[in-house]
């Protein structure tokens, strides 16, 4: 795989310079460290290419930091592959500027996106925070990153309703984005569900 290759080879140069330890158990650390930095900035890069290519680089420019911040708290579904990753992060952005576009045309400035904002905000409340098996949260931080889902959750939401009271368009795109880390971390809480009773 691409990313791998990249990341091995970044590893090696690293080592060659002397820059790192070159023994094996520290070396596989190097490597995943390697491949989850190519890999978030190829998704970074993707995404500002989609919103230069589509007049939404404001969007993304306003997506990006937003959608990290609250993913870092909430949780939420992992794709199993890299490429999987940068394709539904892609995919995801794609149908957030979709969704803002149409909703500019369809939608009132502020009462549906008040019921989508205060919904999104319950499902983060009552399910976060979502383990991931490859980042397991300590249960002493589990209610900090709960109450920092819901604060955070909260505050996109009244952005949003406020921007768009002021017939600021970017504050679909400031919902939107809080809407798809809380589909994220329904799909994820209802897949460890099912997980869990079948193996009962």
């Amino acid at each position: 795989m691409l990313i791998e290759r990249m990341a091995s080879k970044v590893v090696d140069y690293l080592i060659k310079k002397e820059m790192i330890e070159n023994e094996e158990e520290y070396k596989v650390f190097y490597q995943y460290g390697a491949e989850i930095t190519i890999s978030s900035l190829m998704n970074i890069i993707l995404i500002l290419l989609i919103g230069a290519l589509s007049n939404h680089l404001v969007d993304s420019l306003i997506y990006l930091p937003l959608f990290v911040l609250l993913r870092r708290f909430t949780g939420g579904y992992h794709a199993n592959t890299y490429y999987k990753c940068n394709i539904i992060g892609c995919v995801n952005f794609s149908l957030i500027i979709s969704a803002k576009d149409l909703s500019v045309r369809f939608l009132p400035y502020w009462l549906t996106p008040l019921a989508v904002g205060i919904l999104s905000v319950l499902a983060l409340s009552l399910l976060c925070p979502i383990e991931n098996e490859n980042k397991p949260i300590e249960e002493d931080k589990k209610p900090i990153y709960k109450l920092l889902s819901v604060l955070f959750g909260g505050l996109y939401l009244t952005t949003s309703v406020f921007l768009l009271v002021h017939h600021a368009d970017v504050g679909f795109t400031v919902l939107y984005t809080l809407l798809s880390v809380a589909v994220s971390v329904i799909k994820s809480f209802t897949e460890k569900r099912i997980c869990n009773e079948k193996k009962n």
